[in-house]
């Protein structure tokens, strides 16, 4: 079997997504042997995904700014406005952000069935989120800037 890219040179790998052959300048291109291809693939993937977080982040955000001002006799409410609905989205953007990670690092899952399994979930994910929100963002904005060079 010869490289997918360099078909006179004889392959020394092979991607570990679909199994073509890479010589040896192709298999050094990333840390993992992976033809450009597969690799565009999963970039697209990513894409999506972080461009569904970002929005679930904001739609949630946006959900916890208004719940917070439901009750308009509420003293933060009422003293705070607008500060209020800043970290009540902020609230919300940190319970994406901490589900998320669980989920990547841990494989949780949100599982119905024990409500205080779900309410530890929850109150951990919020917590968790308070911290990693601004890093995750950070993060998916360079792996979008990354994946826009990388497909254009």
């Amino acid at each position: 079997m010869n490289c997918t890219n360099h078909p006179e040179i004889p392959n020394v790998a092979i991607c570990n997504n679909c199994g073509r052959g890479l010589c040896k300048t192709c298999s050094d291109k990333y840390s993992v042997p992976t033809c450009d291809n597969c690799l565009i693939e999963q970039l697209k993937i990513d894409k999506k995904k972080i461009k569904r977080e970002f929005i679930l982040m904001i739609i949630v955000g946006f959900v916890f700014a208004r719940m917070a001002h439901i009750d308009e006799s509420n003293f933060y409410s009422y003293y705070f406005g607008p500060l209020y609905s800043v970290i009540a989205f902020y609230y919300g953007i940190s319970l994406v952000a901490g589900f998320n990670f669980l989920r990547e690092k841990l494989g949780v899952t949100l599982v119905i069935g024990n409500i205080f399994i779900i309410l530890g979930l929850l109150i951990g994910t919020i917590f968790i989120g308070l911290f990693v929100a601004p890093s995750r963002i950070i993060k998916n904005f360079k792996k979008l800037k990354l994946i826009k060079q990388v497909t254009f």
